[in-house]
């Protein structure tokens, strides 16, 4: 790997922009940034599985980064959770994380990375305790929270499946996690979620095979409707699936609604869900539930992306055609009209003035990226046939400030800053990324 030199150090301030380069078992370096793309710095000189950084950190206020070391070697099952303090860099161990237990079968490496890289690190929502997966007590991977100013571990989880996907209450006392049997190279089957309190004094089961419909499907997280209660998708195949209610404090659950769907997006403003129909091989109308009543409202189209934006008080949907569609609570669709759009994602800047078009695909880079005002075509296209650029994104992030765009492709670095977006190349050759996502993470 070629040997990363920083024209200037990293700064002693924020902001730091956080990236992970991952290679086998997800392992790899994990590195830091100036907002302007100078001071790359490997802030530790191990192997990283997964990294993530305390919500409200701050370099100048000092901020943590919980991460999951390898140790090397290709037999190695010396995973650690470690806590990373910035800007002194003074590492704490906190605990090992596989521990075989004298058992005949150890847990597979793997299925452990699997577990962590899966949803397996997640700080509450105010930073006072982390939640994470580890193979501590017992023969499967659990879930446990380490409460960052006792330096105490609580388990929240025991039973014979491998524990993932932590998602923390609004509030921070719950914590809701999945469970799977095998990870094996195809896509992870749920086959239970279950709510503990974060003192570990009690678990409630959610969902799990027999509580699901006898069908083929797939349960999946569709995010919070208030304080106390999750929605779920119980996906099918073979008939509508279900949007389900379900209470973190006693496992009540209420069907919402069914419809032939992909998924469904909740604007928690109103009370309103936006369905995303399924399929091309039978299109099905685009479709709405409000005031306990399912309604078409639209004929088919297939979105590759749908979000709730507050800002416009609207539900934006992406087509893989690259059309996009504003469509209100009540139900009201309009076209934003789009000529020179590319990709099929929207990376919105945080002051949400503009917007950027990538390509978003989980095995290839992107090779071109647009910028332009939200709600407008966009004005500036960068593409594979630019004079001596030659795209491979891996990966992209707006600055705090919303002046720049840090474009990441394999091993280098390009910003392109207001008003022009003209590519400037900061860093060459500095890292190694061979596929997309680098897990880009702010310290302000």
């Amino acid at each position: 790997m070629p040997t990363a030199t920083a024209t200037q150090p990293l700064n002693t301030v924020g902001p730091w922009l956080l990236f992970h380069t991952a290679g086998n078992y997800a392992a790899g370096d994990l590195w830091a940034l100036n907002a302007d793309g100078t001071g790359l710095t490997r802030l530790v000189d191990e192997n990283v599985i997964a990294y993530t950084v305390q919500p409200g950190s701050t370099v100048a206020g000092g901020g943590l980064v919980a991460y999951v070391s390898l140790s090397p070697g290709d037999q190695s099952r010396d995973l650690t959770l470690k806590i990373l303090q910035l800007p002194s860099r003074e590492v704490e161990t906190v605990v090992l994380l596989l521990n075989d237990n004298g058992q005949d079968n150890p847990l597979d490496v793997y299925d452990a990375t699997t577990s962590i890289t899966s949803n397996g690190l997640v700080w509450s929502p105010d930073g006072s305790a982390l939640a994470f997966v580890g193979q501590i007590d017992g023969p499967s991977m659990d879930a446990y929270v380490y409460d960052i100013a006792s330096r105490t571990i609580t388990r929240l989880s025991a039973g014979e499946h491998q524990a993932y996907q932590l998602r923390w209450s609004p509030d921070g006392g719950w914590l809701v996690l999945e469970a799977y049997a095998f990870a094996g190279m195809g896509d992870i089957e749920t086959v239970g979620i279950w709510s503990s309190q974060k003192s570990g004094g009690g678990t409630v089961t959610i969902m799990d095979r027999d509580l699901s419909n006898d069908s083929i499907g797939q349960i999946s997280y569709a995010g919070w409707l208030d304080r106390r209660h999750i929605a779920l998708i119980d996906h099918h195949y073979d008939k509508p699936s279900t949007v389900i209610s379900v209470s973190i404090d006693d496992g009540a659950r209420r069907d919402l609604f069914s419809a032939v769907m992909s998924n469904a997006v909740y604007s928690p403003q109103h009370n309103v869900w936006l369905v995303n129909p399924c399929c091309p091989d039978s299109p099905q109308p685009i479709s709405m539930f409000r005031d306990g009543n399912l309604a078409d409202i639209g004929d088919y189209q297939r979105f590759s992306v749908i979000k709730w934006w507050e800002k416009y008080d609207a539900f934006m949907a992406l087509t893989t055609g690259n059309l996009l569609y504003k469509i209100s609570p009540s139900g009201e669709m309009s076209q934003v009209p789009l000529t020179s759009s590319v990709g099929n994602d929207i990376l919105p800047s945080p002051d949400e003035t503009l917007w950027a078009w990538v390509k978003d695909s989980f095995y290839d880079p992107s090779e071109s990226l647009g910028v332009g005002d939200a709600m407008a075509d966009s004005t500036k296209i960068f593409a594979e046939e630019q004079p001596g650029v030659r795209w491979k994104i891996e990966d992209e992030t707006w600055s705090p400030d919303s002046q720049r765009l840090l474009v990441f492709t394999e091993s280098d670095v390009w910003i392109l800053a207001r008003p022009d977006f003209e590519p400037v190349l900061t860093i060459k050759d500095g890292f190694y990324q061979p596929y997309p996502g680098l897990n880009l993470q702010w310290i302000p």
